[in-house]
């Protein structure tokens, strides 16, 4: 399917910064970020090891910070909605 299609977004909000409200923005990635990771121990795995890592990527606050597809045009808001995604898929 890939090969012989595209996705065609133009003019679909496919992501909200959800501060200053704008569709379409660009992703920055926040600096300074803390996160605190679990880690089993090597010598005694039922003992857990905690370290805080500094400028995560993975697992950070993106993710509270822009709403994918604020309009459902995408993925709908409801289950029957799921693959609303194919409706902008065009033949190249």
């Amino acid at each position: 399917m890939n090969l012989a299609t595209k996705l065609v977004l133009t003019g679909v909000p496919v992501i909200l910064d959800n501060a200053t409200g704008e569709s379409p923005t660009t992703i920055d990635i926040p600096t300074g970020v803390t996160q605190s990771v679990f880690i089993a121990s090597p010598t005694d795995p039922t003992q857990v090891i905690q370290t805080d890592v500094t400028n995560m990527y993975a697992d950070d606050s993106r993710y509270t910070l822009y709403t994918i597809d604020p309009s459902g045009n995408l993925f709908g808001n409801t289950e029957c909605e799921l693959e609303n995604w194919k409706k902008y898929l065009v033949s190249v």
